[in-house]
């Protein structure tokens, strides 16, 4: 994660909101077709993941969108793929969406693969419906295509806009850090006090085990909110005006997704998912342990 500064302006011009090319990308596109050992790649990772899981489930469609589907992408960026499934529930699909094959970068290209899950039906619908461009793999075609915008982009305001979160993001985190230390010190302590004053460092650990949940429940609710606030974007449920706006009917050229990928290309989101998966451990430690480590 790169720590917020302004001075990342520039570079982020480059990369958050990245430029539009002339045309597709080269590496994975020929002729307005995914290359065949591209294609052949994201069906053969997805299969042989497929078969490793002890969940039996169905694949119905494979579809290609993003950044990767249009003129604007970086020469990093993923590959977005949306997999809807089904005859799974629910908590089946989360323990999927865990051990996805996701970071697989592509023979022949710099471009990962990012496979995104989907059961619901109506929430598939709406995400192809709010893509400005899908491709669907298995069938080697477009189900949309839409022509290139080149949009304006202020992209100081939209780091202006994104530093609430990135500010206290940054302040969640040192302050975990910090409480995880002062619990650290705390137990090695407790070893070595023998008379009454080991109750009063028993409760410190109690009371720092509680900071420290509160800290991870604090960047838990940061990470819904951005990603909540963008959502409301492809919803349309967002009606503030914002004093600087971005002309475009698509909510993915609005203020809301122009800084969630601000947010996601300085490392943030990556880090924030780090830490959820961390107060998921946690929590399960305290359900089957109420002496759990911390």
């Amino acid at each position: 994660m790169k720590k917020f500064d302004f001075t990342m302006i520039e570079e982020l011009k480059e990369s958050v909101l990245d430029i539009p090319k002339e045309g597709l990308s080269k590496q994975i596109w020929e002729n307005n077709k995914l290359v065949l050992e591209v294609k052949n790649f994201i069906l053969h990772t997805l299969a042989t993941w497929k078969k490793l899981q002890k969940i039996d489930f169905h694949i119905n469609s494979i579809y290609l969108i993003g950044s990767m589907a249009s003129e604007q992408y970086a020469e990093d960026s993923d590959i977005d793929i949306t997999v809807k499934i089904s005859n799974i529930m629910e908590e089946q699909l989360k323990m999927l969406t865990k051990v996805l094959p996701n970071g697989n970068t592509v023979p022949g290209t710099s471009h990962p693969l990012n496979f995104y899950l989907i059961l619901d039906e109506n929430k598939f619908n709406t995400n192809i419906t709010n893509a400005d461009n899908v491709y669907d793999v298995v069938k080697d075609g477009w189900i949309k295509k839409s022509k290139l915008k080149k949009q304006t982009i202020p992209f100081s305001y939209i780091m202006t806009i994104s530093r609430v979160f990135l500010s206290s993001i940054d302040l969640a985190i040192e302050e975990y850090k910090t409480d995880k230390l002062e619990l650290d010190y705390y137990k090695d302590l407790v070893k070595t006090i023998k008379d009454s004053g080991k109750k009063e460092v028993e409760k410190r650990i109690s009371m720092k085990k509680e900071e420290i949940l509160a800290d991870l429940d604090s960047l838990e609710l940061l990470h819904h909110l951005i990603k909540a606030f963008r959502q409301e974007a492809f919803d349309h449920k967002y009606n503030v005006k914002f004093s600087i706006n971005i002309e475009s009917t698509s909510p993915n050229y609005s203020v809301n997704n122009a800084m969630y990928k601000m947010i996601e290309k300085m490392g943030y989101l990556a880090e924030l998912e780090k830490y959820s998966t961390l107060r998921e451990k946690i929590q399960e430690e305290i359900k089957g342990d109420k002496n759990a480590k911390i």
